[in-house]
């Protein structure tokens, strides 16, 4: 379920910044302006927009990396808890039909 919540928040923020920068387009072409002051103008908000998509990406790239590392902590702790689980068990057989 974890999974579900993360992927619906990165659709949500994908959805947004792709609506922001829709709407912004066509706000400002459709504003009483000259095309070279809406071009310039459409040109900033297009590198803004892929310096915060890079930001996040690499936010994200991050945290994947982090959230890898834990799980795979992870499991080596619970295989280490099932070798010595499993060790007790033959130990405790062995003794018992001695």
């Amino acid at each position: 379920m974890g999974n579900e919540k993360g992927c619906s928040g990165i659709c949500c923020v994908l959805s947004f910044l792709t609506g922001a920068v829709v709407g912004g387009g066509i706000a400002l072409l459709t504003a009483p302006k000259s095309g070279k002051r809406t071009r310039e103008q459409l040109m900033r908000l297009a590198r803004d927009t892929r310096g915060k998509a890079e930001d996040y990406y690499d936010e994200m790239k991050d945290k994947a990396a982090e959230a890898t590392e834990k799980i795979q902590d992870f499991c080596q702790e619970i295989s280490k808890a099932i070798e010595s689980t499993v060790d007790t068990a033959k130990k405790t057989l062995d003794r018992g039909q001695k």
